[in-house]
């Protein structure tokens, strides 16, 4: 398996400046779901597979302190750069097993990661029992479905939305839509 991450590792090293040039505004898109979900209030933030931080500039305030992961090198170093006006830190290795207590952690996001996960259904029964206020996920839809997500939860305040090419398994203690209609 380290030589499947690895794999992927290397590839976003490769591609990181078309990445930020391909991927920018459906980025953004994608995180001001992610940051509707978020309270303004002081909050630790994991996120799984941070890229290039695309969005710092957008949506982190004071407020946020974030732990961003990512396979990277080089994608971690371009969010490094944007990072320097905000409170973060970054770590060099897999999502899938991240080296955090994760009831430390008020907020998970992952954007368009899960499809390089081996156990995507055993890391969201692992990360909805310990993280505090809520987890934000988004699924490639051409990988799963929304029943294949659907089948991975079974908490109440869970619900799926659709938003571009991915769904959005949206998991926020105290959040107003609860239905999975989307």
């Amino acid at each position: 398996m380290k030589k499947h991450k690895d794999d992927i590792g290397e590839l976003y090293n490769a591609s990181v400046d078309a990445y930020d040039i391909l991927y920018w505004d459906e980025q953004l898109e994608k995180y001001s779901e992610v940051f509707k979900h978020i309270s303004n209030e002081s909050s630790n933030i994991l996120d799984i597979g941070i890229g290039t931080g695309i969005y710092f500039d957008k949506f982190l305030t004071e407020e946020y302190y974030v732990i961003g992961i990512d396979l990277s090198i080089r994608s971690l170093e371009r969010a490094f750069k944007r990072g320097y006006n905000h409170y973060i830190d970054l770590i060099l290795c897999d999502g899938e097993n991240p080296p955090l207590r994760l009831d430390a952690i008020d907020y998970l996001i992952s954007i368009t990661v899960m499809h390089h996960f081996k156990n995507p259904d055993l890391f969201l029964y692992r990360v909805l029992s310990s993280i505090g206020k809520g987890i934000i996920v988004s699924f490639l839809n051409k990988v799963f479905t929304r029943e294949d997500i659907e089948k991975m939860i079974n908490h109440s305040y869970c619900h799926i939305r659709s938003i571009l090419n991915d769904y959005f398994l949206i998991c926020v203690i105290g959040s107003d839509d609860q239905s999975s209609k989307g």
